[in-house]
C-alpha cells in the first residue's frame, strides 16, 4: 500500500509548476503523509488509524484530491469491517471502488472488492461474496498482483 501512496503522490505532483500548484503540491504531500500514518497504524491502533484516515478523507475532499479520497475510504472501510460495522464499511468501500475504477488503481480496487466479499460472506450472502471475490481476482490478475 505504501508503494501505491507514493506512486499516487508522484503522479499528482508532476504537473505542479506555479505557486497555486505548489500549494496543492504541499497539500497532497501532507495528505499522503497522513494516509501513510493511517496505514501503518491500521493493525495495531485502529482508533488512531481511523482518526488519521478521516482526517485525510476530509483534507482530500477539500482539495479535490480523488486518489486521497479513494485510499482514505479504503482504509476506513477496512477498519469498519474489522470492527464488525459492515454497513458503514460497505459504504466507504463502494466510494473507494468508484475512484479506483476511474484512475485504474487495480491493486487498491481488488482489495476493495475483496473486503466487500468478506462483508457479504460475514452476512451469509455467499453468492454475492463469490461475485466480489471473482471481481477481486480478475482485477488482481489485471495488475499482476495476486496477493
Amino acid at each position: 500500500m505504501r508503494n501505491v501512496l507514493t506512486a499516487i503522490a508522484v503522479i499528482s505532483l508532476l504537473g505542479c509548476r506555479d505557486s497555486h500548484s505548489l500549494d496543492a503540491n504541499n497539500e497532497i504531500k501532507s495528505i499522503v503523509r497522513i494516509l501513510d500514518q493511517a496505514e501503518r497504524l491500521k493493525l495495531s491502533k485502529t482508533d488512531s488509524s481511523l482518526f488519521f484516515a478521516h482526517q485525510a478523507l476530509n483534507s482530500s475532499k477539500e482539495s479535490d484530491y480523488d486518489e486521497g479520497i479513494g485510499i482514505a475510504s479504503l482504509i476506513i472501510g477496512e477498519i469498519c469491517y474489522e470492527k464488525g460495522e459492515y454497513k458503514k464499511a460497505n459504504s466507504f468501500l463502494l466510494e473507494s471502488i468508484e475512484i479506483f475504477e476511474k484512475y485504474e488503481n487495480f491493486s487498491a480496487l481488488g482489495k476493495a472488492y475483496n473486503f466487500i466479499g468478506l462483508i457479504f460472506q460475514s452476512n451469509g450472502r455467499f453468492d454475492l461474496a463469490r461475485s466480489n471475490y471473482s471481481k477481486a481476482l480478475k482485477v488482481f490478475e489485471l495488475s499482476n498482483d495476486s496477493k
